[in-house]
């Protein structure tokens, strides 16, 4: 069969350009980075500058052609523009790969730098420094398998089948999690009634009485606000305000430089910061950008982390993701690691004969996801705070423990069911890529 050069087999490389200057618009030109793409999907930015569309042309991605993206963290990172609609613009961060030898599928080629023997080429052709990076010249030089047509037919067909049950599986896991508020608030007998945006709908009074020594900030009195509150408040179990269910209340420590020293009176701590908030699940720990810093025995003692602790973040935020958001301190995470927070995390610690701590982390994280949570923050300088006062007022529904207890199992069943669909998706994908990658080295 034989190795073909890459160059040999397409037009001209070539890498896109980043605007200088210019804004996101609905009617932009697509324009993408490499960050935003993986084989077959892509996150479509428009962006509009009239010096940008004169740039166009130099890098212009059509339908068929391939992305890679050749510089840094994102070095070898795939994508096949398979629409006509995802036509557009590259950052200088990507190359542009347009297959020209007809007896090449485009789709192959890309499939075939996506695959383990790809990838490793790639990084060995690369310069690896401080920031890994791939020229044209270098990526030019990487050879491809020279294959019969039928066979790279069968090649794309394989992982285009087994992408699509991977989509499924995944479709099927989404669903499963947005389940979980629906049946909490169910359980509980929260009814949130369909939000309308009219003129009229935005419009709402508020007493003086109401007013007067608050925060003057719409939110916290508009009709949004006021049904979600309502909902809570007609829930069929009792209430209680979440601060007469604390026993424990600490603030965080971002703590010193981590130096690779032992410091006398210091301990080396995985800190815990809104980075690591999942919004799909709990804390994500296990990866590359965890920070450990030293921090203060004596501090450490205060903050205190144990298991079944909630850790609330307070600050940070952005314009689509209010701040708010919940995790819970489990056994796992506590099994390699001395846990530390930042001081943009607070953490507090839940009287258990009245609430069990995975029941208020559900029923936490539900009430952040239907944006209860958007109404007690503050914005200042593109951070937004939340306003710990506010939380700590908001009432909590309680129904019994044994109900609390219920509530939770069914809880953790779904999420078990989750775990095992994205599990499936990621086997689907890598017998895909192994059965692939057997039909290329014959």
């Amino acid at each position: 069969k034989g190795f073909i050069k890459l160059n040999k087999i397409v037009h001209p490389l070539k890498n896109g350009s980043t605007p200088s200057e210019g804004r996101f618009e609905n009617n932009g030109i697509n324009y993408y980075r490499s960050q935003d793409f993986s084989l077959y999907d892509i996150e479509v930015n428009q962006y509009i500058t009239e010096e940008f569309n004169k740039k166009i042309f130099r890098s212009y991605v059509r339908k068929n052609d391939i992305l890679l993206a050749v510089v840094g963290a994102t070095l070898g990172k795939v994508c096949f523009i398979n629409s006509y609609d995802l036509e557009g613009n590259i950052n200088q961060n990507i190359a542009k790969i347009s297959i020209k030898d007809e007896s090449f599928l485009s789709e192959f080629i890309a499939i075939f730098l996506h695959s383990t023997i790809g990838q490793n080429l790639i990084y060995r052709y690369a310069t690896i420094t401080t920031q890994a990076y791939l020229n044209n010249e270098q990526l030019g030089q990487i050879p491809i398998p020279h294959i019969d047509k039928p066979t790279q037919q069968q090649i794309v067909f394989t992982y285009q089948n087994a992408y699509t049950q991977k989509q499924q599986k995944e479709t099927q896991a989404k669903q499963l999690l947005e389940s979980i508020d629906t049946y909490l608030l169910n359980e509980l007998g929260i009814v949130l009634h369909t939000k309308k945006n009219t003129a009229k709908d935005r419009i709402f009074l508020s007493s003086f009485r109401e007013v007067v020594g608050s925060r003057i900030d719409p939110k916290l009195y508009d009709n949004v606000t006021k049904e979600i509150k309502n909902a809570i408040s007609n829930a069929i179990y009792p209430k209680l305000a979440l601060k007469e269910l604390i026993i424990q209340s600490a603030a965080g420590d971002w703590g010193i430089e981590d130096e690779e020293t032992e410091i006398d009176g210091y301990t080396k701590c995985l800190v815990i910061r809104a980075t690591e908030f999942d919004n799909k699940g709990n804390l994500n720990l296990e990866n590359s950008r965890v920070k450990y810093r030293l921090i203060k025995n004596e501090k450490l003692k205060s903050i205190d982390v144990k298991a079944g602790d909630l850790l609330i973040e307070k600050s940070g935020g952005s314009t689509d993701q209010p701040v708010g958001r919940i995790a819970i301190i489990t056994k796992e995470y506590l099994e390699n690691n001395h846990l530390g927070y930042s001081n943009f995390i607070h953490k507090i610690r839940l009287d258990e004969t009245k609430i069990l701590p995975d029941y208020a982390f559900y029923f936490l994280k539900a009430v952040h996801n239907i944006k209860l949570t958007d109404a007690m923050q503050s914005q200042t300088n593109g951070i937004r705070n939340l306003i710990m006062s506010n939380y700590f007022n908001q009432k909590i529904v309680l129904p019994t423990i044994k109900k609390q207890d219920e509530i939770v199992k069914h809880i953790k069943h779904i999420q078990q069911q989750i775990k095992k669909l994205k599990a499936d998706a990621t086997s689907i994908l890598e017998n895909a890529k192994a059965e692939v990658e057997k039909m290329i080295l014959g």
